[in-house]
């Protein structure tokens, strides 16, 4: 269904949730929450709010707060929330817009609109938009609790479009301000992880070094207090040792980072997905190898070819699950299109029908056609 003609209905059912559920809902840091209370204030040092039958407000610091769930935003929002879990993201950024225009929501609903559409932006691959659109937010709504994410998705956007200066410059700055704002002590860590990550990307193994050192320090500075953020450095950890060619101690950082996968934004999910199918994938080819070894020896290399095909098997779920479970992260996508079709040319048996390589060559194919700009095409373009 095109999204044009599933708007209606999408509009229909954001009128009722709206009507249904006015009640906020505020998730603390230690897991708490403060169900069926009325927020009267957020800016970025408090959140005020009110319980059912009780006269006097509380108040929460914002920087002890891990969400909050509104129970009465804009159509424009609802419409956009809908859009982004159907993967149409370019959508959900213009109602995202729109609700962050609604005069007659709070400045805070308003910026949370805002925040989120740019993070679809983001997610898009639209990094210049996204970074004005987390401008923006800084500039309107500076003293709301979604200043700190518009200052790390700025920075992310920076990275995403390769200015790595200024995006440098935008993660120390909320590393500054975590401290100077009382932002909290997250805030801090996402930035610190974020440098790493600039790091990261230059892909040297000198900076690849220095980049898993710091991810491994900042794991255990997290700890069980920021257990997201100790999720993230495991699997940036991960990544990083297959960058380096270190499969053996690659593959458990990943399967730590998915153990606690709950803790993950679903790109970064995504992205474990990816890199563990990748290990798996270089176990299945030294299998292969070996099973070739014993052929060319006279010897019979059934059962070690057998092993190879379930090795590739295993791979296969991997970059099929982000194909399949997460086709509205379209940032891992080229990747998992790429190997997954590196998979059914290994072992192009795994459905039992011997159509591996069609389907790796129809894999091949989305890759370059929907993904024309990334690496993963240009590999694509090679089979």
């Amino acid at each position: 269904m095109q999204p044009a003609t599933r708007v209606p209905a999408v509009l229909a059912l954001a009128a009722l949730l709206a009507a249904a559920a006015r009640a906020d809902t505020i998730t603390m840091r230690d897991g708490t929450r403060l169900e069926a209370v009325q927020i009267t204030v957020e800016s970025l040092s408090k959140i005020e709010y009110k319980k059912p039958k009780v006269t006097a407000p509380e108040t929460v610091k914002t920087s002890t707060v891990q969400s909050v769930e509104y129970g009465k935003t804009p159509t424009d929002y609802q419409v956009g929330v809908a859009s982004r879990d159907e993967g149409d993201l370019a959508t959900a950024a213009l109602h995202f817009e729109a609700a962050s225009e609604e005069k007659d929501s709070p400045p805070f609903v308003r910026a949370m609109a805002l925040a989120e559409a740019g993070e679809a932006q983001l997610q898009e691959g639209a990094a210049d938009a996204a970074a004005k659109t987390f401008s923006q937010v800084i500039e309107k709504f500076a003293d709301t609790r979604q200043y700190p994410r518009a200052l790390l998705g700025r920075g992310r956007a920076a990275l995403l479009a390769g200015r790595t200066e200024d995006a440098k410059k935008a993660f120390t700055q909320l590393k500054t301000e975590a401290g100077t704002k009382d932002l909290g002590e997250h805030w801090g860590l996402l930035a610190e992880l974020w440098l790493l990550r600039a790091t990261e990307l230059a892909g040297t193994p000198d900076k690849l070094k220095e980049a898993l050192a710091g991810y491994e320090a900042l794991r255990g500075r997290a700890g069980d207090a920021n257990k997201d953020v100790a999720a993230l450095c495991a699997l940036r950890m991960g990544r990083t040792e297959l960058a380096l060619g270190e499969l053996d101690k690659a593959l458990p950082l990943l399967e730590q980072a998915l153990a606690g996968r709950e803790k993950l934004p679903r790109e970064e999910m995504a992205s474990a997905f990816n890199a563990r199918g990748r290990c798996l994938a270089a176990k299945a080819q030294a299998a292969s190898d070996e099973a070739n070894q014993v052929t060319a020896k006279g010897g019979n290399a059934e059962a070690a070819r057998a092993a190879a095909d379930a090795a590739w098997h295993d791979a296969l779920l991997d970059f099929l699950r982000v194909f399949v479970s997460y086709a509205d992260v379209p940032s891992q996508q080229p990747e998992a299109l790429y190997w997954a079709a590196q998979c059914y040319q290994a072992a192009p048996d795994q459905d039992g029908k011997g159509t591996g390589a069609s389907r790796a060559a129809a894999l091949l194919k989305r890759c370059r056609e929907l993904y024309p700009d990334s690496s993963w095409a240009k590999k694509a373009s090679q089979g």
